[in-house]
């Protein structure tokens, strides 16, 4: 029975047996709690420091890391934002070694995915440590170019991207451009880059060997209408079935997600960002804003002139591709 003691002699003469039951009563949680305390955290401590930069680079563009090296730890890097004068502070992180590694935000071509500056520094135990603040000098080391865009309306809700090189380089860094960003401002490791701003309903901008600063006059893109031949039923609100053109010698960048659907007529009117040959590709909406490629259908390509008036292309789609096109919807 629970709580019996039972004690255990041998046998009392060769060949008897002695039978017993043992009963099995566990701790209790909270002795166990006592029994075993549990770890102390780790030390946490906190480090500061300021970035110097030249006048005219945004804060905003530069992005630090740390990397906690200790061998117990090896966490993930933590990014905090600098102030509008530079200064930077980790909180709560590993107190101990680390690396401080300092990058201009957005995608730098594999060959150049390398920090401005990294250092070995020493996380000191707690929130206000008396180690000196660490001090990053990246003058002369960045560069800004500004372009300002002319030809957007006051209020132009756009979505928009810039890619940029060095300059007479063909690998690209791409940066996404939302409303409220004018001017475009790219910040780079580079003094003079090679730039293309593709902004949906104007045709594309290119600068060769830009250095500081530019002025660009947007101009319409090329009006192109696709008639949809279809023997399926096209979607309706609040599932949207949409298409763009995009240059064969490109890859799916600067789609224009927020672009117009298909109207009941199956038609659609979009502007091309440059003439040449061009693939349509299609677009699944779950919102007029939104929506994902879809690629697995045959694939279709129209040849756009350089004119000002409107092109018509005709394009189809068998009632299996339409649903194929929008399975990802249901």
């Amino acid at each position: 029975r629970e709580g019996d003691s039972q004690k255990l002699r041998g046998p009392r003469a060769p060949g008897e047996t002695v039978c017993t039951t043992l009963t099995f009563e566990p701790p209790d949680s909270a002795d166990l709690a006592r029994a075993r305390p549990s770890p102390s955290p780790p030390a946490t401590g906190s480090l500061r420091g300021r970035v110097l930069l030249d006048p005219g680079i945004p804060a905003r563009a530069i992005e630090l890391k740390l990397h906690d090296d200790s061998p117990a730890a090896r966490r993930a890097a933590l990014s905090p934002l600098l102030s509008a004068d530079g200064a930077f502070s980790f909180s709560s992180v590993p107190v101990g070694p680390a690396r401080l590694e300092v990058s201009t935000h957005g995608f730098l071509p594999a060959a150049e995915r390398r920090p401005l500056f990294q250092a070995r520094v020493e996380v000191a135990a707690g929130e206000s440590p008396a180690t000196d603040p660490v001090e990053i000098d990246l003058r002369g080391k960045v560069f800004a170019h500004t372009i300002a865009l002319k030809g957007l309306e006051r209020g132009h809700d756009f979505q928009a991207s810039a890619f940029f090189a060095p300059a007479r380089q063909s690998q690209r860094s791409r940066v996404y451009l939302r409303t409220g960003q004018l001017p475009v401002v790219l910040v780079s490791p580079w003094e003079a880059l090679d730039v293309e701003i593709r902004v949906p309903g104007h045709r594309d901008v290119s600068l060769l060997d830009l250095r500081e600063r530019a002025t660009v006059e947007l101009e319409p893109g090329i009006p192109v209408r696709l008639r949809l031949r279809t023997d399926g039923a096209l979607p309706e609100p609040p599932r949207y079935l949409k298409a763009t053109l995009v240059a064969v010698d490109d890859s799916h960048q600067g789609i224009d997600w927020g672009g117009p659907a298909f109207d009941a007529k199956g038609e659609i009117l979009i502007y091309a960002g440059k003439p040449g040959p061009a693939k349509v590709v299609w677009i699944a909406a779950k919102h007029e804003g939104s929506g994902g490629i879809r690629d697995t259908v045959r694939a279709q390509y129209v040849v756009v002139r350089d004119v000002p008036q409107e092109q018509v292309f005709d394009v189809s789609l068998s009632a299996a591709e339409l649903a194929e096109i929008l399975r990802q919807l249901r």
